[in-house]
């Protein structure tokens, strides 16, 4: 092998890099990770006509938000050897691990140095798939890649590139992320805009605009939330426009930050590594200023359209706000903006040839390289560690029961966004159906809902449940113990339930 194709092969094992974290980590502390597993494991229950658990859950239809997400993780999960659980990793992981050939893709479609899109490894493992929004993870590695189409040569689309825009955008609609969706259609008409009054470009800007039409012909099935009862009836794209208002920009910037790469409340390799990362980013943008001019504009150049991209996405982080209402009653929309603004600047920031470029990008993309592989480790720990005895302890209930899983929360895992553990049971409904009483089935735009809404402290907190109000639905009980008391939340109700397993911190209860 020549040392050129050997480089391409450590050039492409370095950009996959991250998606290697959930093929090695069988338990990831992603907030709503194992709500979305548990979703794939709803729908493979309601649409088995002999399944006994199917009677707790209903099937919403096949239009509507993220359908194609759960769709792929259950077409996978039919191959051999695989569960739904072992499906939604491996899906994830090609999203994950797809991000920096994205980016490469895109860099090269815009004539730059490919090798600098190593930057971008460590924005596949953000703060937003951290908190577990692993579906949009995914969309954002389609709209990367729709982007570096448009800018491929030559002036007019191809047909390869025609159909490949057709092809991510309808995936995109059809369920991998709504949001992604509406802020590639607006990109897309953006460039289309731009480029139209150039003569030599202007068959791009329609071959672009048409390769748009069927997606958005199919956006009233599968971008509509149905509202929630005494919810007033608006579209997606009404509750956004809606939803607009002036910023605290100061604190704005700051929270960007915090959502680039994924966030240690106690470490601070991560601050050190991501601060170096953004030093290398600076300079190699300082160098592409002189050539964010009109004239390069004109001339059909990518880096002041991607500039003009890049603007006005911070600008939509600015003016959307953290929370949107109904239909959507949706949380973190525009906390998902920061990570598509610094691709867009790695991007930027790679767009010229000269050798030394790279040299300037190597302290930022060893600091990268350096957090993928501490992340990966850190964990692989939390796995082995926090969750040993978790999978045997699930392994201990028959299946379709009405499952609570309860939890103390130890401090080290508040290192982590969210509640890690608020999701876990539904790694039970994956494995075996039945019922949980934390998840993601209250939702009215997923494919799958519940058939009552459970009483259960709140993200299943152990602390805070009471036998009085949150027992009912209970026949058995999954609770990561308080070393302090391992009966816990059970002392004083120990004569209403029986241990039947312990394993490592997990115990399983049954009711009496």
């Amino acid at each position: 092998m020549d040392r050129e194709a050997l480089q391409r092969r450590a050039l492409l094992l370095l950009l996959v890099a991250p998606g290697l974290v959930p093929l090695l980590v069988r338990f990831l502390p992603f907030q709503d990770w194992p709500g979305h597993i548990g979703l794939a494991g709803g729908l493979a229950q309601v649409i088995t006509a002999d399944s006994p658990t199917s009677e707790f859950y209903t099937f919403r239809g096949w239009t509507g938000p993220n359908r194609l997400f759960y769709v792929l993780v259950l077409v996978v999960s039919w191959l051999p050897g695989l569960d739904v659980h072992g499906a939604a990793h491996i899906v994830a992981a090609l999203f994950i691990g797809g991000t920096g050939p994205a980016v490469y893709f895109l860099i090269k479609s815009c004539r730059g140095d490919g090798r600098l899109a190593v930057l971008a490894t460590p924005l596949a493992l953000s703060r937003l798939l951290y908190c577990g929004f692993v579906p949009n993870v995914a969309a954002f590695a389609l709209l990367i890649t729709a982007l570096g189409l448009y800018f491929t040569e030559p002036p007019a689309l191809s047909r390869r590139a025609r159909f490949g825009l057709l092809a991510l955008t309808a995936a995109l609609v059809l369920g991998l992320h709504v949001f992604a969706f509406l802020v590639l259609v607006a990109f897309l008409l953006f460039l289309a805009l731009v480029d139209a009054p150039s003569r030599a470009r202007r068959a791009r800007a329609l071959d672009t605009a048409l390769a748009l039409v069927p997606a958005l012909a199919l956006f009233p099935l599968f971008g509509r939330v149905p509202p929630s009862p005494g919810q007033e009836h608006l579209s997606v794209l009404q509750a956004v426009l809606s939803s607009l208002h002036l910023p605290d920009v100061k604190a704005a910037m700051i929270e960007a930050w915090s959502w680039i790469f994924a966030t240690y409340r106690y470490a601070e390799w991560d601050d050190l590594t991501q601060a170096i990362w953004l030093a290398s980013v600076v300079v190699l943008m300082v160098l592409v200023v002189p050539r964010l001019g009109w004239r390069q504009l004109r001339d059909g150049d990518p880096l002041p359209r991607l500039a003009l991209l890049a603007l006005a996405s911070f600008a939509a982080y600015l003016v959307i706000p953290t929370y949107i209402g109904p239909p959507l009653n949706w949380w973190g929309a525009n906390l998902r903006i920061p990570v598509l603004f610094s691709l867009l600047l790695v991007t930027m920031g790679a767009l010229g040839t000269a050798r030394w470029r790279l040299a300037l990008a190597a302290p930022g993309a060893l600091a990268g390289l350096a957090f993928v592989g501490m992340a990966t480790v850190d964990l692989g720990r939390f796995s082995r560690d926090e969750m040993a005895g978790f999978e045997e302890t699930i392994d201990s209930l028959p299946a379709g029961r009405r499952v609570c899983v309860l939890h103390y929360t130890p401090r080290e895992l508040h290192e982590y966004p969210g509640e890690p553990h608020g999701y876990l049971g539904s790694y039970y409904v994956a494995k075996k159906g039945g019922w949980t009483n934390q998840n993601l089935f209250g939702n009215p735009g997923h494919p799958v809902g519940r058939d009552r809404e459970p009483a259960t402290p709140g993200w299943s907190a152990a602390g805070g449940f009471q036998w009085p109000n949150h027992s009912a639905d209970c026949q058995d009980f999954v609770v990561r113990t308080n070393p302090s008391d391992p009966n816990a939340p059970f002392t004083r109700h120990r004569d209403k339930v029986e241990l039947v397993s312990e394993h490592g911190h997990w115990r399983h209860w049954r009711k009496r």
